[in-house]
């Protein structure tokens, strides 16, 4: 199997020559000892452009790379050994070692880092000491901003500030918060990397937390380059954090032990140990898998060039991290704080009562606990185990937090609530409350989780009484209008019936018929009813004007009869009151009523609009509406008020929503409607104590959902939906085949037994008249005659 050592010429100078000998004997006595299975013919080339199936490079980080780029292409293992300062290559393709000298590897941790995404950076502010100097601090500057080869990881835009080292507490104090509280924190950031000696770490911490500079939202990375593993304990540097810092650690563990191994050449030896012994490993599997199959199904199951690619590279690390020796003297090790949910967690089991006069909320965390996340050494970079910031990476990592709520909207509850949210004993009041300009001591109100409007119950608009139905197609002028042309009409035509020279002319007498004034009302009045009468005038002039009537009736019988079925199909109702100035100007007829104390009742007075003073002062105060939802058949609930008594309950339209809902579950009718017109909007959002540090990354997330719809989805989902009685006014009556019944012909019967009623009351009339004049034709004394 052929392979390919290239060392470069150029990179290495004055050991290549070295290095070349004792490795050409170091392979073929490797060969010949560990690889069992197999062979393998090494090729040594001072230059990167050849081609060749595995290869072992020592070059510079541009000459890596593209050799990388090439092996890529044709799907070959790369194992590389580079320089400081170059970005190492996808772990998934290539094995890269990094050669540095012992102290000098800060730079190359950097932009492991940054490779690894430990951090998601867009800038940086660099605090530093005199702990390194400013060549090695141009380095981690470098490795900071410089673009990563394979372009997935962004370069970062950084701000370097230099604090004096003071061996004086109180200079030391001064120096830096000087430094700290000059930062302009909105231009560059609040992503800190701290490079001090150890000493300085707990009082550059002490500063930040005074100029609340160290919150959920900043990223504080210490690195701590003067520490060892054998000078003191990590954990006793950090002598105290406080709730929902993100905060990483990351020291020194280097061990300069005189037996420590380093240097090129050891590098080279390990790494070629590790190449042949996963040579070694691949080649048996496949002999083994081979021997069990047929030629032919070997052929078809055999590993491609990727597969063995990917094999190779999982076995070298493998065994460099179980094996190697080589650079590990210089190593570091991460640790991140756990700070989010601890003060919580550590006060769980206290008695602590919503009476008592102990306040939790000071944030400090009295148990510290630290995550070991990650390693570092040269020749496998950094290894991680957890996220360098975990709650940025996690939240709070599956705490349970104390959160508190209640169900049911009441005042002692809610005081409650906000009590023991104040004094620490819960992060979070899950519940509904009204932001209000002056909220209680200890508390903090979130984003607006929602904005409730305010409107007003009344019950549905009722139908008005159809007995005069027959009336209502017109209006009282036009049947005052209709009564006068009836009436003129029938003089009218008795006068130019009467003045008409036509029946002189033609010798006809006029005798009956139209020849009297009481016969023409009666002909126009038939003829309004679309009844024919007996006689016609024979003189045009009078067929004229009985033509003329004639179109008058037909246009007054076609519009009436027209809205007559529009009236039978949508029967008239009251004028419904929809707003605010409709309930004003009808506050004669109507009462209505606020809850006692609520936040409408505070605007209200608060407010200098006339129709809102006018509302308060007309408004019944009680104590709250929660009966009317209960209990919505109730006669006592002040649902009956607002179903008989001409009552208007005003609260939440969510709320009244509800109600409406429910009393139509309970009597399946429409009696309510909710007022189209809102007013007052209240918004309500939930609390936490006054100083949490998790207030910005609730309202973070409630951002979010605001503006993906979540919550406007999710109040859609849970809320009544609209059904058949949230149609208001004429514009919702339901249009449908209307049986006339008798509430529709009650009129027609008013009028037939009115027509009865006259018609016997005339008839006793005629009969008395006939009688009088029977009686004073019997006191006359007429003469005989034959």
């Amino acid at each position: 199997m052929p392979a390919a050592v290239i060392l470069d010429r150029q990179f290495l100078g004055d050991q290549y020559q070295p290095i070349l000998d004792e490795l050409k004997d170091y392979i073929k006595e490797l060969a010949r000892v560990e690889l069992k299975h197999g062979g393998v013919v090494v090729h040594y080339y001072s230059w990167t452009s050849i081609n060749i199936k595995k290869v072992f490079s020592v070059a510079s980080c541009e000459d890596t790379w593209t050799l990388f780029s090439r092996a890529v292409e044709e799907e070959l293992l790369l194992v590389a050994l580079t320089e400081a300062g170059c970005p190492r290559l996808p772990a998934d393709a290539a094995v890269t070692v990094t050669y540095t000298e012992a102290g000098q590897e800060l730079p190359q941790i950097i932009l492991d880092l940054r490779a690894e995404r430990a951090f998601n950076w867009k800038s940086a502010v660099i605090l530093h000491d005199d702990a390194l100097n400013m060549e090695t601090i141009s380095r981690v500057v470098q490795s900071m901003t410089s673009q990563v080869v394979n372009g997935m990881v962004p370069s970062v835009s950084v701000a370097v500030y230099k604090m004096k080292y003071m061996t004086n507490e109180y200079l030391k104090k001064k120096e830096i918060h000087r430094v700290l509280s000059k930062l302009p924190v909105k231009k560059i950031g609040e992503n800190y990397m701290v490079i001090v000696k150890s000493d300085v770490m707990p009082v550059i911490a002490e500063s930040a937390r005074h100029l609340q500079m160290s919150h959920t939202q900043a990223q504080w990375l210490y690195i701590l380059p003067d520490t060892s593993v054998r000078n003191r304990s990590f954990e006793n540097l950090i002598d105290s954090l406080h709730e929902g810092e993100n905060v990483a650690y990351l020291f020194n563990v280097t061990d300069d032990h005189p037996e420590c191994k380093n240097g090129m050449m050891c590098y080279c030896k390990e790494i070629m140990d590790a190449f042949v012994s996963a040579l070694d490993s691949a080649v048996q599997e496949e002999f083994d898998v081979a021997a069990q199959v047929s030629d032919e199904e070997w052929e078809a199951i055999r590993p491609t060039k990727l597969q063995r690619r990917d094999a190779l590279v999982k076995h070298v690390k493998q065994h460099i991290q179980a094996n190697s020796k080589c650079g590990n003297c210089s190593s570091w090790r991460a640790l991140a704080a756990d700070t989010w949910g601890a003060t919580y967690r550590q006060h769980a089991d206290k008695a602590v009562t919503v009476d008592s006069d102990v306040n939790t909320t000071n944030g400090v965390i009295e148990d510290v606990q630290l995550l070991q996340v990650g390693t570092w050494r040269s020749i496998d970079g950094m290894r991680f185990n957890d996220a360098l910031f975990p709650h940025i990476a996690h939240g709070f990592r599956g705490k349970e937090l104390p959160i508190i709520t209640y169900h049911m909207i009441h005042s002692q509850s809610a005081k409650l609530t906000m009590a023991a949210v104040a004094k620490g004993l819960a992060a979070l009041g899950a519940a509904p409350f009204s932001v209000l300009p002056d909220p209680m001591p200890g508390i903090n109100y979130t984003l607006a989780v929602s904005t409730q409007a305010y409107a007003f119950l009344i019950a549905r608009p009722r139908e008005l009484s159809r007995a005069m139905l027959f009336l209502l197609p017109f209006t009282t002028d036009t049947w005052l209008c209709l009564g006068f042309a009836v009436v003129l009409m029938g003089p009218t035509l008795y006068v130019v019936h009467r003045l008409s020279p036509y029946y002189e002319a033609m010798e006809i007498t006029r005798q009956g018929g139209l020849s009297t004034i009481h016969n023409c009302l009666w002909y126009i009045y038939g003829a309004l009813l679309q009844q024919g009468g007996m006689y016609l005038p024979r003189a045009d002039s009078g067929r004229l004007v009985v033509g003329t009537w004639w179109i008058v009736v037909l246009v007054v019988v076609t519009t009436y009869s027209g809205n007559l079925v529009a009236f039978l199909t949508f029967p008239k109702q009251e004028l419904p009151v929809t707003t605010i100035a409709d309930l004003l100007e009808n506050k004669d007829v109507y009462t209505w009523s606020i809850n006692k104390g609520s936040y409408l009742e505070m605007e209200l007075k608060n407010s200098d609009v006339p129709k809102y003073i006018s509302l308060l002062k007309g408004a019944e105060l009680i104590i709250n509406n929660e009966n009317a939802e209960k209990n919505p058949k109730s006669d006592s609930s002040i649902l009956e008020r607002v179903r008989k008594r001409r009552h208007v309950i005003i609260d939440w339209k969510m709320r009244l929503s509800y109600v409406m809902r429910a009393a139509t579950l309970a009597t399946d009718r429409c009696d309510f409607t909710v007022s189209a017109e809102e007013f007052m909007d209240e918004k309500v959002a939930m609390i936490m104590p006054a100083g949490s540090p998790y207030l910005p990354v609730i309202n973070e997330e409630l951002s979010r959902m605001h503006k993906a719809g979540l919550i406007e989805k999710w109040l859609a989902e849970r809320l009544p939906q609209r059904d058949r009685c949230w149609r208001s006014g004429t514009a919702g009556q339901q249009i449908d085949n209307h049986t006339v019944n008798l509430r529709d012909m009650q009129g027609s019967f008013f009028v037939l037994f009115l027509g009865i009623f006259t018609a016997f009351m005339v008839l006793f009339m005629e009969h008395m008249y006939k009688k009088r004049k029977n009686r004073k034709d019997s006191d006359i004394i007429k003469p005989y005659t034959e």
